[in-house]
């Protein structure tokens, strides 16, 4: 089964991120800004599938990167 991982704007500070596709928990979340700068990793031990509601104080969703990976080393990566 393919890693698959997907997001949706909720407004100017706040995505969803849906991850599916994985058997094993372990799922490396990582969200850089514009300029390529890590501002949030997290490690997600949920098995099968998840899905999160992130919310940026201070910045907007815009050209932020997210990068999600699984413990088989399998990754997504997209730009909102």
């Amino acid at each position: 089964m393919p890693l698959v991982a997907f997001s949706r704007k909720l407004d100017d500070k706040a995505f969803q991120l849906s991850v599916v596709g994985f058997d094993q928990p372990g799922i490396r979340v990582e969200i850089a800004d514009a300029f390529g700068r890590n501002i949030f990793d997290q490690m997600i031990d949920h098995p099968k599938a998840f899905t999160k509601v992130y919310r940026m104080k201070n910045l907007e969703v815009n050209g932020l990167s997210v990068r999600v990976t699984d413990n088989r080393g399998r990754s997504r990566s997209f730009i909102l």
